[in-house]
C-alpha cells in the first residue's frame, strides 16, 4: 500500500510538471525566512539550511528597537520566537540579549546577519515591518545606513507594504537602495511603477495569470511567496513568475528538477553559540 501511495504521488507530480510547459531553469527559488518548515525562522540556521537546501536566496524580516536598531524579527513580540514575552519596539538592543531565540541563537542586528549571510546568496530580500505607523523614515534610513556600509546593494532589496518607508527608499533610490513593493495583490505593480521601485512582491492567492509578462514590461522584477507546493508551482510558472519565494525550499527545488542536498550537508557551523 505504502509503493501504491508513492507511485501514487510521482504520478501526480509528473502530471503537474508536465503541465508546466516553461523553461524554468532560470528560476530563482527564495527561503522565504530561510527554511522555516526545517529550522527556527529567521535564524542563522534557517539560513544556512536554505543555503545548503540550494536557495538562490533569503528573505528575512525586521522590526525596530526602542534604541533605533534594526533586528532581524517578523512579529512586533517577542513570544512567538524567543523565550520573553513583550514588545521588541519596547527593548533596546541590550535588553534583548537576555531573550534567545527558541533554538538559543541571539537575536541579531540587521547589519550583524547581513554581514554573515549575503555571501552565500545572489538575492537577500529585507521587509521592513511596520505594526505601528512610527519611525517609518527611520526605519527605512537605517536600512539603507546598513546597506551602504557594507556595501551590499547590489544584493540586498529592501521591501514593505508601508508606503511612506517605500517613499523614502525610492528617494534614495540614486545611492543604489534597490526597494520593491509588497502587497497581496497586482496593485503593487502599479504602486511599485508610480514610485520608480525596482521589484514588485505579491502573494500567490493575489496572482491573475500574466502579471510577470506585465511586470518585465515594465522593465521591473517580479517576485511571488507563498509557493510551497506543486499546485502552487504550476500556477506560478504559467503565469510566468521567475523569482519564486517559498517556506519549503526543499519542496520547490526537487519540482525544479534541482537536487538538494541532505541536512548533513549544511556547513559553516557558525549558528550554535554565534557571533
Amino acid at each position: 500500500m505504502r509503493r501504491a501511495l508513492a507511485l501514487g504521488v510521482a504520478a501526480l507530480l509528473l502530471v503537474l510538471l508536465t503541465a508546466c510547459t516553461r523553461d524554468t531553469s532560470g528560476v530563482l527559488v527564495i527561503g522565504h525566512r530561510g527554511a522555516p518548515n526545517e529550522e527556527v525562522e529567521n535564524t542563522i540556521a534557517s539560513f544556512e539550511r536554505a543555503r545548503a537546501l540550494g536557495a538562490d536566496g533569503i528573505e528575512l524580516d525586521v522590526q525596530l528597537t526602542a534604541d533605533g536598531r534594526l533586528v532581524v524579527m517578523h512579529d512586533p513580540t517577542l513570544d512567538r520566537t524567543t523565550i520573553c514575552q513583550g514588545s521588541v519596539r519596547g527593548r533596546t538592543l541590550q535588553d534583548l540579549a537576555a531573550c534567545p531565540l527558541l533554538n538559543g541563537e541571539p537575536v541579531r542586528t540587521l547589519e550583524e546577519v547581513l554581514g554573515l549571510i549575503t555571501p552565500w546568496f545572489s538575492l537577500v530580500f529585507v521587509e521592513i515591518k511596520v505594526d505601528e505607523l512610527v519611525a517609518q523614515v527611520e526605519r527605512a534610513d537605517e536600512a539603507a545606513r546598513i546597506l551602504l556600509a557594507l556595501g551590499v546593494t547590489e544584493r540586498v532589496v529592501v521591501i514593505s507594504y508601508d508606503e511612506t518607508v517605500l517613499r523614502r527608499l525610492a528617494e534614495r533610490r540614486s545611492e543604489g537602495i534597490r526597494a520593491g513593493w509588497d502587497d497581496f495583490t497586482n496593485l503593487a505593480i502599479s504602486k511599485a511603477a508610480r514610485y520608480g521601485l525596482d521589484w514588485v512582491l505579491m502573494r500567490l492567492d493575489g496572482i491573475e495569470g500574466r502579471e510577470g509578462t506585465i511586470v518585465n514590461g515594465l522593465d521591473k522584477r517580479l517576485c511571488v511567496y507563498g509557493i510551497n507546493t506543486p499546485a502552487h508551482f504550476v500556477k506560478a510558472s504559467k503565469a510566468g513568475v521567475d523569482v519564486m519565494m517559498t517556506d519549503s525550499v526543499r519542496t520547490i527545488m526537487t519540482l525544479l528538477g534541482r537536487r538538494p542536498a541532505p541536512p548533513a550537508a549544511i556547513d559553516g557551523g557558525i549558528a550554535e553559540g554565534g557571533p
